[in-house]
């Protein structure tokens, strides 16, 4: 299978829903952390270095899903690139270069 613009361009799109879909997941899990808050849910001091636990991984996920958008980005720019080339080289194939 040899990738084209169409695909690579799928891929891209694909990872940013992704990542947006995981970042819409991890506010909901944020959520419902912060509704565990509840002495009849949970009770004693768990609570309290669990959330302290969670909200470390919270932000060092947005960190993490931040840098997947960046390492996407290359390949969005990398098809503009492939795609320049291309164009550069049916010009010149036209005017017989």
């Amino acid at each position: 299978m040899q990738a084209d613009y169409a695909m690579m361009e799928e891929l891209y799109n694909g990872l940013n829903l992704t990542v947006d879909n995981m970042m819409d997941k991890i506010k909901d899990a944020k959520d419902i952390v912060d509704k565990l808050n509840n002495w009849d849910i949970w009770d004693g001091n768990g609570y309290d270095a669990y959330r302290k636990k969670f909200d470390n991984l919270v932000s060092n996920f947005g960190s993490f899903c931040n840098d997947l958008y960046k390492l996407n980005n290359n390949v969005k720019i990398s098809i503009e690139n492939y795609k320049e080339v291309d164009r550069q080289s049916a010009e010149g194939l036209q005017n017989g270069v």
